[in-house]
């Protein structure tokens, strides 16, 4: 994983598509004062991924292993978009403009009233698109400011 300021550590889970194994999972890093601050589910027939962001990546890490937990750490950045519509558009057609894939995104749940959201992205070139949004003026959330949500 390449890390820099603004790359964010995504944990994926990987689940068995069947009823509880969603709760278990989130119980357990729940008993352990794990805070979920972004969550998407995706699935298939028989087994589903739970891509999370959470405030202490290192200690959810920890958890999972004592639990026997399968997951994977992932490159993604965040990206704070207007909370009107055409903000995300905005955003993607930058992304476009230089032939980067968006692979992925999902919403982050913040609770500030300054009329942002904060939107969660995978590339297929992380350190790139992290470049040309700061070179278009966007504001980039890293992990530090995700733990102090």
């Amino acid at each position: 994983m390449e890390q820099n300021k603004y790359t964010i550590r995504q944990i994926s889970v990987f689940l068995v598509n069947k009823p509880g194994t969603l709760g278990e999972i989130t119980n357990i890093l729940a008993n352990r004062e794990i805070n979920l601050r972004a969550f998407s589910l995706s699935e298939t027939r028989d087994f589903g991924s739970m891509r999370i962001i959470v405030h202490n990546t290192e200690k959810a890490c920890q958890v999972l292993d004592e639990n026997s937990i399968h997951y994977s750490l992932v490159d993604v950045f965040a990206v704070e978009i207007e909370d009107q519509p055409g903000g995300l558009s905005n955003v993607l057609n930058i992304l476009l403009e230089v032939q980067i894939n968006v692979e992925y995104a999902y919403t982050m749940l913040v609770t500030r009233n300054d009329q942002k959201a904060i939107a969660i992205i995978r590339t297929n070139d992380i350190q790139k698109s992290i470049s040309i949004l700061q070179n278009n003026h966007k504001t980039l959330i890293t992990e530090k400011d995700i733990e102090e949500l």
